[in-house]
Formats: C-alpha cells, structure tokens, sequence
C-alpha cells in the first residue's frame, strides 16, 4: 500500500510519467511509512479534457493515492503535500501553459482485499 494513480494533460510534451511514477514512490519509500513492495503507481496521459471551459493554456497533473485506514488528516496532508512537490520537482513545465498539479489521500474500502501469488508470496 499506497496505490497510486497519475493522470496528466496530454499538452505536456516535457511530462515523463515514468521519471515521475519513480520518483513518487521513491518518497513515499522514503518516509517509512509505507512497505516498498506494495506501492502499487500507474500514470494516464488524458488526451481529451478541459479546465475550466478550456484546455488551451492550461494542464493538469493529478495523483490519488488511496491508503489503508487509520492514518490521520494531518498525516495524508502530508503525504499529498510530498506528492505534489515531487511531481513539480520533475517537470520540464511548459512555458504557455498553467499547470495544475494537485494530490488527494483517501483510505482505501473496507472491503479492500489483497492476494500475493508467485514468488514472493512464499
């Protein structure tokens, strides 16, 4: 645990979503809080979106990040915070273009469950 999942405006041309994926989970490896092989991190260009009543001059870059109960307010602020200072730590950002670079934190189902097959699972 966490998931996490990116979804970025496809007028970012100097996005790499996978220098992202990897530097994300690295911090969130970083603050001891989370089980390195559990981090679970995907990213989605979204090639069809608006912001506002525009998409000209604007994009977006947006993680949730979904996490097992128990963790305060304060601490997934935290979290989200980290998030969102890493991505803006890896851009090459457009010059014409506003970018918005936001991150939520939000406890997993109860009904959540999880099964480990292969070689790990020994």
């Amino acid at each position: 645990m966490p998931h996490v999942r990116i979804n970025y405006s496809s007028n970012l041309p100097g996005f790499d979503a996978g220098l992202v994926i990897d530097r994300v989970v690295r911090a969130l490896v970083d603050t001891g809080d989370f089980k390195e092989a559990s981090i679970k991190a995907r990213a989605y260009r979204a090639d069809v979106f608006e912001i506002g009543l525009s998409s000209h001059g604007r994009g977006f870059v947006d993680a949730a990040i979904k996490v097992m109960p128990g963790r305060s307010d304060e601490a997934k602020a935290k979290v989200a915070e980290l998030v969102c200072e890493t991505i803006k730590s890896c851009g090459s950002w457009p010059k014409d273009v506003e970018v918005q670079i936001s991150a939520d934190v939000t406890d997993l189902s109860p009904a959540y469950s999880k099964t480990v097959v292969g070689s790990s699972a020994s």
